[in-house]
């Protein structure tokens, strides 16, 4: 995502919390990768994009879940697109455009993809 801060500074790439955790999970599994990264690898490879001063990672603030909820029963939602929801609710948060090739973004009209 490119999001403004409250600041006004830009970032280049933005990640949300479940999303640095779901990359985490893929990355260390056997059902993705035949030989996954061990955790402190992938950790520290995290890590090292995240001393990128471009690069931040988005964590939960105090309207996260209230967001993430009204955007549940607007759209009753449920199981596969909760992190979705949960990805857009950080992109309302903090004003910003999603970047993917998941279509099931488009359904929510508070984002721009």
């Amino acid at each position: 995502m490119k999001i403004r801060s409250n600041g006004g500074k830009s970032y280049l790439t933005q990640a949300p919390w479940v999303v640095y955790l779901g990359f985490i999970r893929l990355m260390t599994g056997r059902h993705i990768l035949e030989s996954p990264y061990p955790p402190n690898e992938i950790i520290e490879l995290c890590a090292e994009w995240f001393n990128i001063p471009t690069v931040r990672l988005l964590k939960p603030t105090e309207k996260t879940q209230s967001t993430f909820e009204n955007l549940v029963l607007k759209y009753q939602l449920s199981a596969g697109m909760m992190n979705d929801a949960a990805i857009v609710a950080f992109a309302i948060e903090h004003e910003g455009t999603i970047h993917s090739n998941d279509t099931d973004f488009s359904r929510f009209q508070e984002i721009d993809v």
